[in-house]
């Protein structure tokens, strides 16, 4: 059996895209604060999602563009 490359997968259109990632990670982050006991992780879990979904943004989006190789 051989294993799906990264070249394999962006040929085929299943490469994950910096937003999608993002989207999953603001998701993650988001849950997490849901579940989150402690009033103080809670708050900064929801913080980190806020500002991943605001200003900062652009620049998640360009290290995530690079770091998936795009």
């Amino acid at each position: 059996m051989r294993a799906v490359t990264p070249l394999g997968r962006r040929a085929v259109g299943t490469w994950p895209s910096a937003d999608a990632l993002l989207e999953d990670l603001v998701a993650a982050l988001r849950d997490a604060a849901e579940h989150e006991p402690d009033p103080e992780r809670k708050g900064a879990l929801r913080r980190l999602a806020d500002e991943i979904t605001g200003i900062a943004h652009e620049v998640a989006v360009n290290v995530f563009t690079k770091w998936l190789g795009g």
